[in-house]
Formats: structure tokens, C-alpha cells, sequence
């Protein structure tokens, strides 16, 4: 029996009524580390955990006295190394030779409590899953209502920007009329036409003008300009510019003298977030010619019917409100009937794919000459480079602001002959068209034609094209 019990797959011990171990089986030996002697003689409570000698003393061992029986009992066994073993222990109470004693199986329980452990730390782990999970839908629940009310707000928000945009497209359309004047019977003699395209769409204006009006001494003012910037922002200091000149012009100022005060007003009072550029002539129906001032403004063209060259009328100062003290010289020019003046922005020269491929002023009088027999008037010249201009840009279109102003002598029975008393303000020695008269030729500066033999910017394959904001006269 005794071999059997040695042999046995768990532990077994008898210990005595007063807990007394008598024997222990080999396989409770190996477990506890202990040899026989070592362990015969000890306390049964001696070889358990601290928590499980209080359990022994307080629950085990009166039940067994009371009931003589225990099972399925969880213990923690203390080995001689210190290490605790968790076993589970069915106990009996027994008599042999009128004496009593208690047997006691023992089956360690290392797996079973590994997957116990394993079950609490699962089960601890769905808590705080289920928990997360409670304050992820929470913290849904708050987002959506955030969401909720952001929406409520961006709606709010829309429907004032709208309302502001409606109010500046209002505005927008207020400056257009104001800063677009009309061209009907402007000027006594002149075929006019124009385009006009800002290039934000959120705005009718940008920072490009034009202006045709009467000044009180039986001439009229054609103004083409370009301040920095685009927009309702740029439109204002367009509308502020325009007037001032206006002004100017119309007390009687020779150009030189208008765009000089006009600059200084300007660049003193700091009236521009940046700068402009202008082109500003006065044009004598009675004597038919022009005098003018570019402020570093894109060349005028002037396509003359007599010739099939170009003038290029060029900068006679820098750009306006820069700073105050620049010098500006005016110009004049003797036109001929049929002779076509054309004036733009470089919203039209910088047309193109890129900064490396620009129409520039060389492509803007290709356009302009290459259909010399046809019928010419301002709304077909605007309409033909308009068209050769949008077709040079392709796909990538026309980034900035455009404003061209066209303009053809119609009526000019007594072409001007310059005299003495042509020279102007400001120093500057008038200008006349080259091959007129003049009083001292050593002071004319003639406007510089194109030379034929200069490279030109390629041909463009013609692209009927109907022009918005294009007045036929």
C-alpha cells in the first residue's frame, strides 16, 4: 500500500488530530522539497502559506473536527525553497486502533490556477474594454453634439458670408459702372472700344481702369492704369486715383504737371498699399494729336494707316505714388485719320503657360499687324486681340487683371503741324511722330517705332471669341 502511495500522481499526508504530520508520500515530498524526516513530526499548518495557516486554524480545522470531512478545498502549500503551491485539498477523518487521524490528498493545481489567472486578467481586461467602450460612445455622443453645433454655426456663418458676398458683389457692380464709363459719342472723332476682366472671380473690379472724359478746354483725357493688388481692395484705390487725376486734368494741368502732383499726393500721404502704373493721354480733337505721360505703364501701340509700322509709345517717368519728387515728362504725338491707339495693362503681355512663356509687347503687336488689310475699328482690333491673346494662353488662361482701351481716329481733316509753342512743363522737350515738322528737331523725342527686323513673339491661330463688357461704338 504504502508503494501505491508513493507512486500516486498528487500528495497525500496523514497528520494526527492535533495536526501532527505522520507521513508523507513521495510525490508531496518532491513537491514541498522536503525529505521524510524533515517533514514527519511538523505541524500541518506548518507547511502552508501564511494566508492559508489563518484559514487551516479559523475554518479548515474546525470543519474537519465538526464535520470529519472537507473537499475541493483551495490551499496555497509553502515548499522548503519558500515558493507558494496552489493545490487543491480533499481531507477525511479516519480512526485505526482506537486512534483518530485525518488523511489528506493534495493535487497541485498550477495549470488550473494559470488558467485561472488568465481568466480574471480576461475578464478584467473585457471590464475595462466595456468600459472604454462606454466612455468612447460617450465621448461620440459629445463629439456628435459638437459636430452638431459647429454645423449649426458654419451654417449661421455661410449664410453671412453670403450675405457679405452679395454685399461686395454689390459693391462690386457699383464700381464697375462708376469705374467703366461709358463710350457712346465720348470723344469728337474717336471709334472707342475696351475690355475690361478682373481676375478674382469673387469681384466685377480689380485694380486695372480705364477712363474717357471731356476736360474744359475742348480736349479729352483716355487713362489706362494698374495699381498693385486686385479686388475690392485694389478697386477702391483705382476709384481714388481716377478721381485725383480727374481733377487734376480738368483745372487745366498739362499731364507732366497733373501726374507730378498726383505722385506726390500719393506717395507723401501714403495713399497706396503699393504703387500703380498709368498711362495718361490728352487728346486735342482740333489739332489731332496727343500728348501723354507713361508712368512705367506697358507701352502704348499706335498702329498708323499710312504705314504698316508700329510706335511704341514709351515710359516718360516712373511708377506713381513710389516716391514723392519723381520727375515725369510728357510727350505728344501727331495722329492721322485711321490711325488706331491701342493701350492695356499687362494682365494682356503677361498672358501665357507660364513666367517663361509670356505673349509680352513684341506678341501684343504681332497681333496687332498681322491683319493689316482687314476693315479696322476699335471693336474689331479689341475683338482680334482679345481672341489671339486667349488663344496664346490655352488652358492655363489669363491670371491677372486685363484692361485694354482701343481707340481710332476717325475724323482728322487738318492734321496737326507741332509749332514753338508745343513744348511743355517739367523741362521736358515735346515729342512729335517722326517725319513731321518741327520747330527745332534737336528737341523732339519721336515715339520709338518697332523695328521690323526684331524677333516677334509667335503667330496665333485666329479664335472667334465673343468679349464680355465689349462696347461697339
Amino acid at each position: 500500500m504504502t508503494d501505491l502511495l508513493n507512486a500516486a500522481p498528487c500528495g497525500f499526508l496523514t497528520f494526527s488530530s492535533e495536526s501532527v504530520i505522520d507521513f508523507a508520500n513521495i510525490s508531496l515530498l518532491d513537491l514541498l522539497e522536503y525529505d521524510a524526516d524533515e517533514l514527519r513530526g511538523r505541524r500541518f499548518d506548518s507547511i502552508l502559506s501564511p494566508g492559508g495557516r489563518v484559514f487551516y486554524q479559523t475554518h479548515l480545522s474546525p470543519m474537519l473536527q465538526m464535520h470529519g470531512r472537507v473537499d475541493e478545498i483551495s490551499l496555497s502549500l509553502r515548499a522548503k525553497s519558500g515558493a507558494d503551491i496552489p493545490v487543491l485539498l480533499n481531507a477525511a477523518r479516519q480512526e485505526r486502533d482506537g486512534a483518530v487521524f485525518f488523511s489528506a490528498i493534495l493535487v497541485p493545481m498550477r495549470q488550473r490556477r494559470r488558467f485561472e489567472e488568465e481568466l480574471i486578467q480576461a475578464r478584467r481586461a473585457a471590464e475595462e474594454a466595456t468600459e472604454g467602450q462606454r466612455a468612447s460612445n460617450a465621448a461620440l455622443e459629445e463629439a456628435r453634439a459638437t459636430l452638431e453645433k459647429q454645423h449649426a454655426e458654419l451654417l449661421t456663418l455661410n449664410a453671412v458670408i453670403q450675405a457679405q458676398a452679395d454685399h461686395e458683389r454689390n459693391i462690386a457692380e457699383r464700381l464697375q459702372e462708376a469705374l467703366c464709363p461709358s463710350l457712346d459719342d465720348t470723344v469728337p472723332g474717336l471709334d472707342l472700344d475696351y475690355y475690361y476682366q478682373p481676375a478674382l472671380e469673387e469681384a466685377s473690379v480689380g485694380g486695372d481702369f480705364f477712363d474717357v472724359f471731356p476736360l474744359n478746354n475742348g480736349r479729352y483725357a483716355l487713362v489706362v492704369g494698374d495699381l498693385a493688388g486686385k479686388g475690392l481692395a485694389a478697386a477702391a484705390q483705382t476709384a481714388t486715383v481716377r478721381h485725383m487725376l480727374r481733377v487734376l486734368l480738368y483745372l487745366g494741368e498739362e499731364p507732366a504737371v497733373a501726374i507730378t502732383k498726383l505722385n506726390d499726393i500719393l506717395a507723401s500721404q501714403a495713399l497706396l498699399t503699393g504703387f500703380a502704373t498709368l498711362f495718361a493721354g490728352v487728346y486735342d480733337p482740333q489739332r489731332c494729336a496727343l500728348v501723354y505721360v507713361s508712368c512705367g505703364q506697358e507701352p502704348g501701340l499706335l498702329l498708323r494707316a499710312a504705314t504698316p509700322r508700329t510706335e511704341s509709345l514709351g515710359p516718360t517717368g516712373p511708377v506713381l505714388g513710389a516716391f514723392a519728387g519723381s520727375e515725369f515728362r510728357q510727350r505728344q504725338v501727331a495722329l492721322a485719320q485711321g490711325d488706331v491707339l491701342v493701350l492695356f495693362t499687362d494682365g494682356l503681355t503677361e498672358a501665357g503657360m507660364d513666367r517663361r512663356n509670356m505673349l509680352g509687347v513684341d506678341g501684343i503687336t504681332d497681333l496687332l499687324t498681322e491683319e493689316t488689310a482687314a476693315p479696322r475699328t476699335a471693336s474689331t482690333v479689341a475683338q482680334r486681340l482679345m481672341a489671339g491673346v486667349e488663344a496664346f494662353a490655352t488652358s492655363a488662361g489669363i491670371r491677372d487683371d486685363v484692361c485694354l482701351l482701343v481707340a481710332r481716329v476717325e475724323d482728322c481733316r487738318e492734321p496737326h503741324t507741332p509749332s514753338a509753342n508745343d513744348a511743355h512743363a517739367h523741362g521736358a522737350a515735346p515729342a512729335y511722330e517722326s517725319g513731321h515738322s518741327a520747330p527745332n528737331p534737336a528737341n523732339i523725342e519721336s515715339p520709338a517705332p518697332l523695328p521690323a527686323g526684331r524677333p516677334r513673339g509667335r503667330r496665333l491661330a485666329r479664335a472667334p471669341k465673343t468679349l464680355v463688357r465689349l462696347v461697339s461704338s
